[in-house]
């Protein structure tokens, strides 16, 4: 009676509670005690998980040595790393291995000497991994969606099998020599990965080892006799890769083996490729700087169009398309369906139909044809030089006409007959060399409005030829006074 608050808590409740709290407080204690025994064979107490080499049953009273783990930890577990005791796992036979997936809260794991297969499946935080020299094969999926994942170490491991690096957070990784297998889908959707190096050991690649890897910039293809194919959607949707070099065994590119790359610009063609499947290149939308197609290819018309300085060799049959940005080409007297080659400056060709729709922009042209000029080059209004190869006998009617930038020509040898209007409103034209054996230059005449100068075979030049009067006068030969 009168105690307050205080005096009734201390000097009544809690000595009633006396009894009570002793017992809980020594229950609790023993039961602490009792579960002593598995954090210090897990971890050895510290914050982090040791896998032991040997277990002690104490039941029987034996010994087991560990020759495969397979567990999967509770994300709750305050784990940092995960590793094996230092030992090495002697007694670990060929089936041995370690297969461990579903952490949280890992960031380092070491796998021991003695192991020989693996497997690290999903640990949402780790970081680094290592490998033993013992590990030479591990499970598909073995690394897959370990999306944190920025140092490994190979160790022993020289086959890669499907999925083994699938969605991993690898910047960059070089394949170690020695190692032979680069199966299906090894590194897909790995969209942090920006550079790969494949060893020329590897002899197999299979299909969709790049595919979504939206990172890859640069990568390194294996070049042996044994690399006949990149397999279907090879890089598919690589939309960083700008630079690849396909290795020069290659005859063949599945579907979609590029398909999505949308920032590839610099590629070879390799010499031996004679085979392209649907939708090779597609959403290949950037300028390639140079392509060359190599004539054991009869069908290019799978390769890309939009390339600015493009060769095609002879034995190429077909290339349908436009060429747009096409600044530079090189035609084969091979092709049978011709590409329309549009704004092009530079071009090599076999006769003047090939380049006809690039008539406001072509600035030198080279015909490779040794019979004919294959028609005439009306209004080629940027023309500044112009090859023609001997064997040509006839230059046909209107041969240049509206060529108003062409200063000069030198006509073949092997020309016998100059059609009408040949060199009609060249407005630009100072010299022409006119072979011995044109009969008729009378034809030739009307066409010219300027002082022009000419140089025949024999070495003669005359400054004025026709000085745009009514009659054509034209001196030719070794005698001056000779006129026709």
């Amino acid at each position: 009676d009168g105690a307050n608050d205080r005096q009734i808590f201390f000097r009544i409740t809690l000595p009633n509670l006396r009894t009570i709290l002793t017992y809980t407080l020594v229950t609790s204690l023993i039961g602490g005690l009792n579960v002593f025994d598995i954090p210090k064979l897990l971890n050895k107490g510290g914050p982090d998980m040791v896998i032991p080499l040997q277990v002690y049953d104490e039941y029987h009273g034996n010994w087991y040595t560990v020759t495969g783990v397979r567990m999967e930890l509770s994300s709750t577990l305050p784990l940092s790393s995960l590793t094996f005791e230092t030992d090495p796992l002697t007694n670990m036979t060929s089936a041995a291995d370690v297969w461990i997936e579903n952490v949280s809260g890992v960031t380092s794991v070491t796998i021991p000497e003695g192991v020989q297969k693996l497997k690290i499946g999903k640990f949402y935080d780790l970081v680094s991994l290592k490998l033993p020299s013992t590990v030479t094969s591990v499970y598909e999926y073995a690394f897959a969606d370990n999306v944190s994942l920025k140092h490994f170490e190979w160790g022993g491991l020289r086959t890669i099998p499907r999925w083994a690096f699938a969605n991993v957070g690898l910047e960059e990784i070089i394949v170690p020599d020695g190692t032979a297998l680069v199966d299906s889908a090894a590194f897909i959707n790995s969209t942090q990965l920006k550079k790969v190096y494949i060893p020329d050991s590897v002899v197999t690649l299979g299909s969709d080892v790049f595919n979504g890897c939206t990172g890859l910039s640069d990568g390194r293809l294996p070049e042996n006799e044994h690399i006949t194919s990149l397999g279907s959607r090879f890089f598919k949707d690589c939309s960083s890769l700008e630079t690849i070099h396909i290795p020069e065994t290659v005859t063949k590119l599945d579907e979609w083996a590029f398909d999505g790359c949308s920032s590839l610009c610099h590629m070879n063609i390799p010499h031996a490729l004679s085979e392209l499947v649907t939708t090779v290149f597609g959403g290949c939308n950037a300028v390639f700087d140079e392509l060359t197609i190599p004539g054991t290819l009869e069908d290019a018309s799978l390769l890309p169009m939009n390339v600015k300085k493009l060769t095609v060799e002879e034995g190429v049959r077909k290339y349908i398309g436009w060429l747009y940005y096409t600044e530079e080409i090189v035609l084969p007297s091979s092709l049978e369906i011709l590409p329309s080659v549009i704004g092009c400056k530079k071009a090599t060709v076999p006769t003047a139909q090939y380049i006809q729709h690039s008539a406001d922009t072509l600035e030198e042209l080279t015909l490779t044809s040794t019979e004919t000029m294959g028609g005439a080059l009306r209004n080629f209004v940027m023309l500044r030089k112009i090859t023609l190869q001997e064997g040509v006998t006839f230059l046909p009617d209107e041969a240049f006409k509206g060529a108003s930038s062409l200063p000069d020509i030198t006509i073949p040898s092997t020309v016998t007959s100059i059609g009408q209007n040949a060199f009609e409103d060249c407005t630009s034209l100072k010299s022409i060399v006119v072979p011995e054996g044109v009969e008729d230059l009378n034809e030739v005449a009307p066409t010219l409005t300027v002082n022009h100068h000419v140089e025949t075979d024999d070495g003669v030049v005359v400054e004025t030829v026709y000085d745009g009067g009514s009659e054509a006068s034209f001196l030719i030969g070794t005698d001056e006074d000779s006129t026709i």
